[in-house]
């Protein structure tokens, strides 16, 4: 397998429990232990809203892994976070379908941005730290598959209204940029810091 072949000269953390970014760090590799952040990102989002967005994206990823570094300083803390827009306007999980349905129709057509911030910290301190820029256009979408789009998958809580590891894939017309980092790390530039700071190796 895959993970046997990646020595790790230091442990890993990754600041997050998500499952598409747990995925992300398995399918390269990787052995690390997952962790909640010590910080609610809620309480940063309003001290952090006049910055641009993707200073934002570097903001959020940021405050997920400094806390989490500093009690763990003997390993490596992977983090990262994400900001959706749509031009200025930051969107937000809908919460219920028919929210998700109404913000498919407003994208429905339109190019929105993704913006995907990771870090990587070690003793407290962030050793490297960048933000990646993913365009998404959709295509002109049917009321009525929006419609049947929101009862087919659980979008509720995905910023965006889609998931694009699922059907939300059938959304696009095109993708610009690292679709990697889509699902929830700029897991190329991670991996290249973790080899630069030969953190990790292969074989």
């Amino acid at each position: 397998m895959l993970k046997h072949r990646i020595t790790h000269l230091v442990p890993l953390i990754l600041a997050s429990t998500s499952e598409g970014r747990r995925a992300q760090l398995t399918r390269a590799g990787l052995t690390f232990d997952c962790m909640q952040p010590l910080t609610d990102e809620e309480d940063v989002k309003p001290t952090i809203a006049h910055l641009p967005l993707d200073q934002q994206a570097l903001a959020l990823a940021r405050v997920k892994g400094e806390a989490l570094s500093a009690a763990h300083p003997d390993k490596v803390v992977i983090s990262g976070d994400q900001i959706c827009a749509l031009g200025d306007e930051i969107l937000h999980k809908p919460l219920t379908n028919d929210r998700a349905a109404q913000q498919l129709a407003h994208m429905s057509g339109k190019t929105h941005q993704l913006y995907t911030g990771g870090c990587l910290f070690r003793g407290g301190k962030v050793i490297w730290e960048d933000v990646t820029i993913t365009s998404l256009h959709m295509r002109e979408l049917y009321q009525q598959e929006i419609d049947r789009y929101v009862l087919l998958e659980d979008v509720r809580f995905s910023s965006a209204s889609y998931k694009i590891e699922g059907l939300g894939l059938h959304l696009m017309e095109r993708i610009d940029g690292d679709t990697n980092a889509i699902m929830g790390l700029p897991l190329v530039g991670i991996l290249n810091a973790l080899h630069s700071h030969k953190l990790i190796k292969i074989g």
